[in-house]
């Protein structure tokens, strides 16, 4: 004899595969095996996939930071127009610095009339009207 629960029987009762009321009969080592392998698998991509994400995201937060200073600063309108062209084929014309006059201040257009200065105010009789 032996200790209760034991013996022919085994310790989960009958060892019946007909028997509703006895414990369910172990899957084959290989399943179980196998299942191990494809949690595994399933865990690696997943843990792959999320870093792919928060990667991307990052990346995507970055390059819109980046966009939004350039955009600011009104250079990604001529620098995109620039790329464009240069992708058609044009060949666009490098930027000239404009030369300054000796107070600091660009020369004014040569084909726009100029403002006068100030004139003196008339007086005499009826400047006051």
């Amino acid at each position: 004899m032996g200790s209760y629960g034991m013996g022919r029987r085994g310790p989960y009762g009958a060892q019946d595969p007909n028997n509703p009321y006895g414990a369910p009969s172990s899957p084959p080592g290989f399943w179980i095996s196998l299942l191990r392998v494809m949690q595994g698998v399933v865990n690696c991509f997943g843990r792959i996939s999320i870093l792919i994400v928060q990667n991307t995201q990052a990346f995507h937060m970055i390059m819109s930071a980046l966009l939004q200073l350039f955009d600011r600063s009104a250079l990604l309108y001529v620098e995109l127009a620039r790329f464009a062209l240069r992708l058609l084929g044009f060949r666009t014309k490098p930027r000239m610095v404009q030369p300054r006059a000796s107070n600091g201040l660009p020369p004014p257009p040569e084909n726009q009339q100029h403002l006068q200065g100030s004139k003196a105010a008339p007086s005499g009789p009826g400047d006051s009207v």
